[in-house]
């Protein structure tokens, strides 16, 4: 009966090759000073919040968006698939029914090299290794190493940790599996000799082809108040008393994804992988950044109105959001890998690695004429 055995490396997630990349990061104040090859300076500050044309009509919920693109020279990216240089080996050892278990193994042997997807098919191979305990190579007749059929369930094959992705060095170190080759058998007493073959294999990544840079886009999103309007409107000078509820901060989960893409090791303290992002973006844009945790706050105020006038109320949030983009402001892209895309926002249909939410808020108050709806001034209210 022909022996057939099928053993693969079934989606490894990733396999991320950052070449050393020595990039000066800029300092003191927010305005870029980099080479010829960096974007040209951008208006580094907040962006002005929305204005109210008439009181009747609610202004965007976000304001214009302000970016700022640096290098990224810590970034280490998060991967799905990668295009591999794959190195895979066998060895094995032989066991009759007489004679019971040869306790050594084989020599290494090169199995199969060549470039495949990390996610694809790597082509069958056919041939021989060396099963310790037979005097020669072990050749059966039809045997194959494939892709479809290794063992999916064994942890080793989804680099996660902890269900987070974990950024690979460039390379993937050897790692093995076993499988068993019944070399005899007989209908009714089954295999009467054995041979376990481990395979291992080791997978390299390219060098990324082009420097990632990192983008900050800072825009103000109106937060609704309790009664579930964008805006709270009062005439004359009568109060009117609101209540809002709105997050501030980084998610953790964010703050994590984002340490590990600059090299923060999965599983570390989280007060680590705080100042790992901490540091970074304070490199990288020369400002100080500071990490916030998450959390839900809650104002209650009662506000005045005008006399004479229609005043409008809108409470408004600071958001900064950070993605890998390439030099131009488009998302970091490489031939050579599947990347990560990171955390879609719905409201802005674009995909970030990073988001802070509340570092300013304020009430926007805009006092309108009663007679024409024409603004006759706006000012903003501190909100605590």
């Amino acid at each position: 009966m022909d022996v057939h055995v099928r053993a693969i490396v079934r989606r490894i997630l990733l396999c991320a090759a950052v070449g050393a990349m020595v990039l000066a990061s800029s300092c003191g104040d927010d305005n870029p000073t980099t080479p010829n090859d960096n974007p040209p300076p951008q208006n580094t500050g907040i962006p002005p919040v929305p204005n109210m044309l008439d009181p009747d009509t609610d202004p965007p919920t976000r304001s214009e968006t302000l970016s700022v693109i640096r290098k990224a020279s810590d970034f280490a990216p998060l991967v799905d698939a990668a295009n591999c240089s794959w190195v895979i080996q066998g060895r094995g050892r032989f066991e009759s029914a007489s004679g019971g278990w040869v306790d050594c193994y084989g020599e290494w042997q090169n199995l199969w090299s060549g470039t495949a997807w990390s996610n694809g098919d790597i082509p069958d191979y056919h041939g021989c290794f060396d099963a310790c305990g037979l005097l020669t190579n072990y050749c059966p007749d039809n045997w194959t190493l494939s892709i479809d059929d290794w063992p999916s369930d064994t942890p080793r094959f989804v680099f996660l940790k902890d269900d987070v992705k974990d950024p690979m060095p460039n390379m993937i170190e050897w790692d093995a599996a076993e499988v068993e080759i019944c070399r005899e058998s007989l209908p009714v007493i089954g295999c009467i000799n054995k041979v376990w073959i481990t395979a291992r294999y080791q997978g390299t990544g390219p060098a990324i082809e082009k420097a990632p840079y990192i983008k900050r886009d800072r825009f103000w999103m109106s937060v609704p108040w309790g009664t579930g309007a964008m805006v709270e409107r009062t005439t004359g000078n009568e109060s009117i008393a609101l209540s809002s509820t709105y997050t501030t901060g980084c998610s953790r989960t964010e703050t994590e994804s984002f340490a590990y893409s600059l090299g923060a090791t999965v599983g570390a303290e989280y007060k680590g992988i705080k100042a790992e992002v901490e540091g970074s973006i304070t490199r990288t844009f020369g400002s100080s950044f500071t990490v916030m945790e998450q959390e839900e706050r809650s104002i209650s105020k009662t506000l005045q109105g005008e006399a004479g006038k229609r005043t409008c109320f809108v409470m408004w949030v600071l958001v900064e959001q950070y993605s890998f983009v390439d030099k131009d402001g488009n998302p970091f892209v490489d031939p050579n890998y599947v990347l990560d895309p990171g955390f879609y926002d719905e409201a802005g249909d674009r995909y970030y690695a990073f988001c802070v939410t509340g570092t300013q808020y304020e009430i926007g108050k805009y006092i309108f004429n009663l007679e024409t709806n024409q603004l006759v001034s706006t000012e903003f209210l501190p909100v605590n």
